[in-house]
Formats: C-alpha cells, sequence, structure tokens
C-alpha cells in the first residue's frame, strides 16, 4: 500500500503545489482567507442537508457518486477539482490509481456490514431499537444492553468508516472535514448521535494532537478504540 503513516500534521490542508493555486475559484492569496472561504463552503453544504425534506437511507449514502457530490458541494465554491478524484500523490493517501477501487470497496463493506446488522433476519425488537434509539418509548429493563450493544456496533462501523475515508484521501485537500460530515449524515440517517469529534476546534493544540495521537495508534496498531474515544469525546 503506497501511503505515509502518521503524517496528520496537515490533516485538513494537505501542502498544495504551487501550480495549483490557479485551481482555486476566489481570489485568495492567504491561508486564513482560504480556510474562512472552505469553512463557509462547508457550513452551507450542511445548511442544505438539514433543509431536505426526506433524508436519503445509508445505502443512497454508500455510493461512489455521492461521495463524490458531497465533497463537491463541500467545496465547490473554492476548488475548481472539488468533487474529483486525487490524481497526484500527496503526504497521506493511497496511490491515485488505487483511489476509485479502494474508495468503492470502503463504500461497499460498509454498506455490507450495516445490511447485515439491519436488514431482515434480525429480530423486531432489534429494527424497533434502531428505529428508536435514543427516543424510543420500549421498556428498556432488562434489555438495556441490547440498545447499548447495536448503537456499539453502529458506531464501530462509523469510525471505521471515518477513519477508512482519510486513510484512502481520496482528494486533493479536504479529506478530514469532509469525512466527518460524510460520518456525520450516515449518523443522522442512522438516526443515532454524531459524534461530537473531540469538540472539534482542531485550531487548540491539545486536541489536535489528541486527534493525531489517536489516529497513528490506529495506523500502527489497528486499533481504532483511541480514535472512537477522541470523536466521542
Amino acid at each position: 500500500m503506497e501511503i505515509e503513516f502518521g503524517n496528520y500534521e496537515h490533516e485538513g490542508a494537505t501542502l498544495i503545489p504551487f501550480e495549483e493555486i490557479s485551481s482555486l475559484i476566489l481570489p485568495i492569496t492567504q491561508m486564513r482567507e482560504l480556510n474562512d472561504a472552505e469553512s463557509r463552503n462547508i457550513n452551507q453544504a450542511r445548511e442544505q442537508w438539514i433543509k431536505l425534506r426526506r433524508l436519503p437511507n445509508y445505502a443512497e449514502l454508500l455510493t461512489l457518486n455521492y461521495a463524490k457530490d458531497l465533497h463537491r458541494s463541500s467545496y465547490g465554491q473554492v476548488w475548481s477539482w472539488a468533487g474529483m478524484l486525487r490524481g497526484r500523490m500527496t503526504n497521506i493517501g493511497v496511490a491515485p490509481h488505487l483511489i476509485q477501487s479502494q474508495l468503492s470497496q470502503l463504500l461497499d463493506n460498509s454498506k455490507y456490514k450495516l445490511d447485515a446488522l439491519l436488514k431482515p433476519g434480525q429480530s423486531a425488537f432489534a429494527k424497533e431499537i434502531i428505529n428508536n434509539i435514543d427516543n424510543s418509548p420500549v421498556d428498556w429493563r432488562g434489555k438495556a444492553h441490547l440498545k447499548r450493544d447495536l448503537k456499539g456496533e453502529l458506531e464501530l462501523i462509523l469510525i471505521e468508516f471515518a477513519y477508512k475515508l482519510v486513510w484512502i484521501h481520496p482528494f486533493t485537500n479536504g479529506n478530514g472535514r469532509w469525512s466527518r460530515v460524510y460520518t456525520d449524515q450516515l449518523a443522522d440517517v442512522l438516526n443515532i448521535s454524531r459524534f461530537s469529534w473531540g469538540k472539534s476546534i482542531l485550531n487548540i493544540p491539545e486536541r489536535r494532537n489528541e486527534m493525531i495521537n489517536s489516529l497513528r495508534i490506529a495506523d500502527y496498531t489497528g486499533d481504532l478504540s483511541a480514535y472512537l474515544s477522541w470523536a466521542k469525546k
């Protein structure tokens, strides 16, 4: 696998070669301006999601076209390559020729895991849990462990999804924030609480360092528990 593990210092701000400055749609000259413009674009994409009359189901979200469309809606006002799969090597991520196949495999695998957990064949009680997981009229006395276990399984699927999106690094830039927005949307359609993403203000050094350390642990050991703990903090 052609990836440089542990190099997360520029997560959300992958170094852009000078020749790609021409890809900026807006007349931006400073990183602060770029960060502000990207944040505005992402917030607009989030507002569009909130205003949807009908949320899609998870199968509709877990497609290659949707993954690219979400990146385009999040960055399309800033970068001309928004929504286009990366065509060059970066300091993190799989080789460009592997991106489409690995991203497609991740999307398919995530759908398969959710299908196995939620589709016909599970008990009616489990279906009621997932439909009302945070606000259920069910009498949970003696059954709370079932609710907890199913929610825990969903959280494991979501945190693995978020981690591998960044690991693949499908786009030239914006992969970290895109992966968190994508995972938030999946949580919404699954009707479970979103991750707090370490309360998210990643320009605070302590919070950013905790995230970086949890990702490095996952890289070197395959253990996502530290990343999950950070995401739920």
